[in-house]
């Protein structure tokens, strides 16, 4: 972690630290992201709700993500050595799908047929219920 990364971390309250989850571990814990939704990730058919909120997970792959050498490190340069816990895993999980089209998916969990121009709408042919974006 860089000071730059530091400052980026005060001024927006996150940093994208490359590297710091071995690619081995993100698959094992998107591995149980997609079990844990009950859906395919290679059946768009079973992406049937646009958001579904999963829980935190402390499951040894997530508890392996959350504590790297790279992310002790950056924890160290932002908190201070022995100023802060390991975490005991990460979460929560708002997994988004596709609407229908290729509107982004929002987070009240419905969307809406609407027409372009509709008030409150994205002018998409889709919007969340309530119609807001």
């Amino acid at each position: 972690m860089t000071d730059d990364d530091i400052e980026v971390f005060a001024e927006n309250g996150y940093v994208r630290i490359p590297g710091a989850v071995p690619r081995e571990i993100a698959d094992r814990c998107r591995a149980e992201l997609w079990e844990a939704t009950g859906c395919d990730p290679a059946d768009r058919s079973t992406w049937t709700a646009p958001v579904i909120r999963l829980g935190a997970f402390a499951t040894p792959p997530f508890r392996e993500a959350a504590n790297t050498p790279v992310l002790h490190d950056a924890f160290d340069r932002l908190a201070g050595p022995g100023r802060w816990l390991p975490p005991g895993g990460l979460g929560t999980f708002p997994v988004r799908f596709p609407p229908p089209t290729r509107t982004p998916a929002t987070t009240d969990g419905t969307w809406r047929p609407v027409s372009p121009g509709t008030p409150g709408s994205s002018g998409s042919a889709w919007t969340p219920a309530g119609g807001r974006c």
